[in-house]
């Protein structure tokens, strides 16, 4: 039975009579790292640029024809055509994996295979993604009240959280502190961005925080983390856990 649903973006595979198979979900990508030879000495020198090279998915479909797109091939060409416009990494769901989603954009390249008169067909398709998984246990707010508590980071890589405050005071992950100084709005604090701007009109607030030592925004290290609260009104924090 076929019935693991692609949605990518906003638009669900099921729509177009299309569902996924398999996908090489435990691939894992390679370290970004420069790498200098040096005459006259053995083994390369090689500098941590700190990121991921981004990874090729490839979601194994099945196709069954649907009344209202003709044959199965015209179901597939609407449903890679319309996330082919989508501009920009999109998130991609698959029911394979309800726990994670990844970020992408769609290659378009395929060869479907045709079965049954046209009325099936299996095809391939790849996405250029960024290298991590995002939890979708991350999604979940944490209400954060003051006084320190410790905060457990289930992803295998450092997450940059976001915070939606209101009042003034700081917030302290590990020793690094952003204050919020003479804030009278609704305030959203991404720490992945580094920016802080007002919830409803996201009217920049930045002059209103100060990140404590180089300006680098805290993030939640695997594992444990002490995070401390004091004197805010009120502060809800979104984790977005990641993991390869």
């Amino acid at each position: 039975m076929y019935n693991d649903v692609l949605v990518v973006g906003d638009v669900s595979s099921a729509d177009y009579g299309i569902y996924v198979l398999d996908v090489n979900d435990t691939d894992m990508p390679r370290r970004d790292y420069t790498t200098v030879s040096v005459p006259g000495r053995n083994r390369d020198l090689h500098y941590d640029n700190g990121r991921y090279d981004n990874i090729d998915r490839v979601y194994k479909c099945f196709a069954v024809s649907m009344p209202m797109f003709g044959d199965t091939g015209d179901s597939i060409s609407a449903f890679v055509g319309r996330i082919m416009r989508l501009k920009g990494y999109q998130r991609i769901e698959c029911g394979l994996h309800s726990d994670f989603y990844v970020k992408g954009e769609c290659r378009g390249e395929m060869q479907p295979v045709f079965s049954d008169g046209r009325g099936t067909a299996q095809f391939d398709l790849t996405f250029d993604c960024d290298a991590r998984k995002y939890l979708t246990s991350g999604e979940q707010e944490i209400t954060l009240t003051t006084g320190n508590q410790t905060i457990t980071n289930p992803g295998t890589e450092d997450a940059s959280p976001v915070f939606t405050v209101t009042g003034n005071g700081y917030i302290e992950i590990s020793n690094k502190r952003i204050t919020i100084t003479n804030n009278t709005d609704t305030m959203i604090i991404d720490c992945e961005i580094g920016d802080a701007y007002e919830a409803t009109a996201h009217s920049n607030l930045n002059s209103k925080i100060r990140v404590s030592g180089t300006g680098d925004f805290p993030v939640l290290a695997p594992g444990s983390n002490s995070v401390r609260v004091n004197s805010l009104t009120s502060c809800i924090m979104i984790p977005r856990w990641v993991s390869l």
